[in-house]
């Protein structure tokens, strides 16, 4: 990714981009997944709480968090995304530590609030992380997208067992939360001092490259971008809600019913729970690969090699039948593929379409009717699960994904000069 860059302060602030860019994707996975079960189990536990009463600031905020699709990517074309990201991250950092007074105070109504809001406001770390890498990066795009949403995965390998094993320290639940907001806070910090916009804040260029090829991002503030008009009445707007719309359902049923369909086939927990970890640590690399595949060959054909690791990971929860331990590999292998690349191309196709322009005014656009399809992923497979016809259901998925494809190699055909 650097091999060829000679400015050193470019390498410099990319990397603190790129660090900073893993934590602000770890931060987010916590907040609206990873830290489902330990609210559920230990506050639970330590207040008496409902556990479904816990989590439903959760499922409400998520809900909204279409809308925040929207409004997040708006307010980085109106004012100046580091200032956004950095106070988003500042919130969610004081509203862990409130989560944590909460326990100890025994005050739902203010877990309640404080969680809905952070569950609401994180959505702005991952966008305007994705923002920001395209804004740094542009024949180095896919790499730096790789990498930095290796947080996701990173998260899942490690987050419950460092939160669990603080929880049952002497530090308790408000201890750990406590902890994990101050660190949060410190991260804003951090990102307020040495995070930058675009490489031009220090004389440098996208890639480290000795001459300018993107207009900088405060001069497109300045120029009226894409318009929800024109972007509406545009095919490829609409082939990418579909073939990423899919996608972002199927990511939606794999991730939340992973486990659930696992138990409903007869598998025991000495396997399912190892496939979990060994799938999010397998996602960090296969992240990283799609990503050089997106370099070198373009981001449509790295988008079909997705689909085929959709299409892996659908078929090995088909064939799995109790422990077998062959088809639980090939699922977990799937599993990962897709926890590792749907966070990274799915900004990236957008950046592929619309260039880095109007990247914003289409990503508002199409991520919120994306989101939108996403929705109904839950309710769509818990009713084949709980049926006892999974099968069905993932066979029903396989085929949302060749749509996908389709709709993916169409996008490739009229953008053929694109990489």
């Amino acid at each position: 990714m650097f091999k060829n860059v000679k400015n050193p302060a470019f390498k410099r602030n990319a990397m603190i981009l790129l660090v900073l860019g893993i934590l602000m994707y770890y931060v987010f996975c916590v907040t609206v997944g990873e830290q489902i079960s330990i609210l559920a189990t230990y506050l639970s536990a330590e207040t008496g709480w409902n556990p479904n009463a816990i989590v439903l600031p959760i499922t409400y905020a998520g809900i909204l968090s279409i809308a925040f699709t929207f409004l997040c990517n708006t307010a980085f074309m109106k004012f100046n995304a580091k200032h956004v990201i950095v106070g988003a991250t500042a919130v969610v950092g004081v509203g862990f530590a409130l989560i944590g007074l909460s326990s100890t105070i025994l005050n739902f109504t203010l877990f309640f609030a404080t969680l809905f809001v952070i569950r609401s406001i994180v959505t702005f770390l991952n966008n305007g992380c994705n923002y920001l890498c395209g804004n740094w990066f542009s024949e180095n795009r896919g790499k730096a997208l790789g990498v930095v949403t290796i947080g996701g995965p990173l998260s899942s390998a490690t987050f419950i067992a460092l939160a669990t094993f603080g929880v049952n320290s002497s530090l308790g639940f408000s201890g750990i939360y406590y902890i994990i907001g101050a660190l949060i806070v410190v991260m804003a910090i951090v990102m307020g001092i040495f995070l930058k916009n675009s490489p031009e804040e220090i004389g440098a260029y996208p890639d480290g490259a000795d001459k300018p090829s993107q207009t900088l991002p405060d001069q497109q503030k300045k120029e009226p971008g894409i318009t929800i008009t024109a972007l509406l009445k545009r095919a490829d707007t609409w082939l990418l809600v579909l073939s990423f719309g899919l996608l972002v359902f199927g990511s939606g049923c794999i991730t939340a019913f992973f486990t659930a369909t696992m138990i409903a086939k007869g598998v025991t927990a000495s396997y399912y729970l190892p496939a979990l970890t060994v799938g999010a640590i397998i996602g960090m690399p296969i992240s990283y690969i799609l990503g050089m595949i997106d370099d070198k060959f373009g981001t449509v054909k790295a988008s079909l090699c997705l689909c085929a690791l959709y299409v892996v990971c659908f078929l090995g929860i088909i064939l799995t039948n109790g422990n077998n331990i062959l088809t639980i590999i090939i699922a977990t292998i799937g599993m990962a593929g897709v926890t590792g690349g749907a966070p990274n191309l799915t900004p990236s196709i957008n950046f592929y379409v619309f260039g880095q322009k109007d990247y914003l005014a289409a990503t508002r656009v199409i991520g919120t009717l994306q989101s939108i399809i996403g929705a109904f992923a839950v309710t769509f497979i818990a009713a084949f699960v709980s049926s006892g016809r999974a099968n069905t259901g993932y066979t029903i998925l396989i085929g949302f994904v060749a749509v996908a494809a389709v709709a993916l190699m169409i996008i490739g055909k009229l953008h053929p000069n694109k990489k």
